[in-house]
């Protein structure tokens, strides 16, 4: 009698669990479902479609797109006196304004060590540019726009073998962060595909720009290997190339049940 009770009970445990299961595993096949994502990052406003490859791995393919204006700041110019104090009177500072334009694509695999869990490690790539535009104004004493000394034409400053011009008192430079392909480090919580037809995802991050290259006129300008220019006067270059160099990544997403 014992024994007929024991095979009654594990044949409803498996007539119960067994659907369920079926349906876990369908659900996380290989491309079975898809979710679309808004994100709001540190990479900007972006878009995104998930979808599993496993009950461990669910894969993301977006693209995101950040603008971002950067306040007016002075930066002293005492490495080119020489060529500046003649024409002006005066040593000017180089007043400058930065703009950043961010456009990446990017595909990243969500790693979940527990297959219901939330927590997950994430590993990928964005491909795009980071471009910041220097707007750069020579300024007087009186943060006013440089006047030039009568008979004096205005200063070109040779940096590493170019020419730098001022004419009009303006030094316009692009800071293009090198790499096209970047890698990308993260850790999260939420998931990318859910049971839910709406879910929630936090993640933090970085990825990796490379080195900057400098341009101005089309030229590019090795400032850092020349020995022409003291640090005072590349500080403004070093300053936004540190914080672009490795870029956070502070994610909130929602994503949207397709199918």
């Amino acid at each position: 009698m014992k024994r007929h009770y024991f095979f009654t009970i594990m044949i409803v445990v498996i007539a119960t669990t067994l659907p369920s299961a079926t349906l876990r595993a369908q659900e996380t096949a290989p491309f079975s479902r898809l979710e679309l994502g808004l994100r709001l990052s540190t990479a900007g406003i972006g878009l995104e479609a998930a979808t599993p490859l496993g009950a461990h791995i669910n894969v993301r393919a977006g693209a995101n797109l950040l603008p971002y204006s950067m306040d007016y700041r002075n930066y002293p110019l005492n490495s080119y006196s020489d060529r500046l104090e003649p024409a002006f009177g005066y040593v000017p500072e180089y007043r400058a304004k930065g703009k950043l334009n961010m456009l990446h694509g990017h595909l990243l695999a969500d790693i979940h060590p527990l297959a219901r869990g939330i927590f997950h490690f994430t590993a990928g790539v964005f491909i795009g540019k980071s471009q910041i535009g220097i707007q750069g104004l020579l300024v007087d004493p009186n943060n006013r726009p440089v006047e030039l000394q009568p008979n004096y034409e205005w200063p070109v400053l040779n940096v590493d073998g170019y020419d730098v011009d001022t004419e009009g008192g303006h030094a316009d430079i692009d800071l293009v962060l090198g790499n096209t392909v970047k890698p990308y480090l993260g850790i999260g919580l939420g998931k990318a595909v859910t049971r839910k037809s709406i879910g929630i995802k936090l993640e933090l991050g970085a990825f990796y720009q490379g080195d900057y290259t400098l341009k101005q006129n089309g030229h590019v300008l090795n400032l850092k290997n020349t020995n022409e220019i003291e640090g005072e006067s590349i500080e403004m270059i070093n300053d936004y190339a540190r914080l672009a160099q490795w870029w956070p990544m502070l994610n909130l997403q929602f994503m949207f049940k397709v199918y």
